[in-house]
């Protein structure tokens, strides 16, 4: 087998595998699964590329040479740099952008205007300032309502629900809408731990508050 043939096989490779992660999705999109293609995508292969473009240099650096094999190195080069640019961009700079978006609906259910703010999958891996900045900006935005939709804390190791949970507490208590707090569970707030935790926020910060 040449190298050529062994390029393109390891990129209809690439392809087959994401085939078969979207027909998997499908049929079952769980969060594990899902954080698991976007490891598998922007981590995994990319470095698997590297090393196998690393190799290629250093041991057999003369089969390189050949327009087909230069051709199919671009691609898998092109590949892994996207793949490492969208992970670049998808954790370390979209989940710290902080952007707020006015709505107004009209509704004959209401007999005066209410300012409802809606926030949802805040996700924190640690709480920190960008949390800090969320509730800074919420305060501002004076709500007089708060809706929150799910997906409060996804710890990351070192830390913990435990560690957190008293972190989120606090700036909840920081919050007082005039009509208090909605919420309701998201997919990653249903596990045996964190179950509950929405409602023991809005309990602890002693916020008048319902949740769903």
């Amino acid at each position: 087998m040449n190298l050529s043939m062994l390029l393109i096989i390891v990129i209809l490779l690439f392809g087959g595998l994401n085939l078969v992660f979207l027909i998997w999705t499908i049929l079952d999109a769980s969060f594990c699964l899902l954080k698991y293609i976007y490891q598998f995508n922007t981590l995994y292969w990319p470095c698997s590329i590297c090393l196998f473009l690393l190799a290629l240099f250093v041991f057999d650096r003369r089969s390189i040479y050949s327009k087909q094999t230069r051709w199919s190195i671009v691609v898998l080069s092109v590949l892994a740099f996207s793949g490492f640019m969208i992970r670049l961009y998808a954790t370390h700079v979209e989940p710290n952008q902080l952007k707020t978006r006015e709505i107004a609906v009209e509704t004959n259910k209401v007999s005066q205007p209410l300012r409802i703010l809606h926030i949802s999958d805040i996700q924190s891996a640690q709480v920190g300032s960008f949390e800090h900045r969320v509730f800074d900006r919420i305060a501002q935005l004076n709500p007089e309502l708060i809706v929150f939709t799910g997906d409060l804390l996804q710890p990351q190791a070192p830390a913990t629900i435990d560690t957190e949970l008293p972190k989120i507490v606090s700036l909840m208590q920081t919050l007082q809408p005039p009509q208090g707090i909605v919420g309701v569970y998201g997919n990653i707030d249903d596990t045996k731990r964190a179950n509950g935790v929405i409602l023991d926020v809005l309990c602890q910060a002693q916020l008048d508050h319902r949740v769903a």
